[in-house]
């Protein structure tokens, strides 16, 4: 959860940038998808 968080934080920063806001979406995504599955 706090890796989420943490992914939400950075694109609030970077929300400007929409090419790197769905870069990075698709990573928190993924990362937390990873995390949960192997947990």
């Amino acid at each position: 959860m706090l890796a989420a968080l943490g992914c939400v934080g950075f694109l609030v920063k970077k929300g400007h940038d929409v090419i790197v806001k769905s870069l990075k979406s698709i990573w928190c995504v993924i990362y937390v998808w990873f995390s949960k599955f192997f947990q």
